[in-house]
């Protein structure tokens, strides 16, 4: 199919699908992040993808959405925030804006350079510089 996701022959292409991501590692992140949840992964995957603008609660307001419900199943249920209150639709964990995750530096693509290791390498003759963002 072109390497293009199918099923039974026929190919799809997730509407929601981030279009600088190819179709076919749209689908295989997908079902990564299906398979492997809360396996602690998502963060360190988003994060080698240099995506973590998925995660930015303040960018994509969906990012930490929970299953969609209908309040009348869970009659014993209590606190459960739903969308607008509804009698049905996504949950939404209970939190204020400034507890929100934010992503604004993209320093955090690359861990620092502890200065041990940077005068470890000064003392063998090679300068090894502080990954960017991260110099003092």
């Amino acid at each position: 199919m072109g390497g293009l996701p199918a099923v039974a022959g026929v190919v799809y292409d997730d509407p929601d699908r981030d279009p600088s991501v190819p179709s076919l590692i749209w689908e295989i992140r997908r079902e990564r992040r299906v398979e492997l949840i809360m396996e602690g992964f998502r963060y360190n995957d988003v994060r080698r993808w240099k995506k973590l603008e998925y995660v930015d609660q303040v960018i994509n307001k969906d990012a930490n959405r929970g299953a969609y419900i209908k309040r009348s199943d869970y009659p014993k249920s209590t606190g459960v925030m739903i969308e607008n209150n509804a009698a049905e639709g996504y949950i939404q964990p209970v939190q204020n804006v400034a507890s929100f995750r934010i992503f604004y530096n993209p320093r955090v693509y690359l861990a620092p350079i502890g200065p041990d290791q940077i005068r470890l390498y000064k003392d063998n003759g090679v300068d090894l510089k502080q990954n960017p963002g991260w110099e003092q």
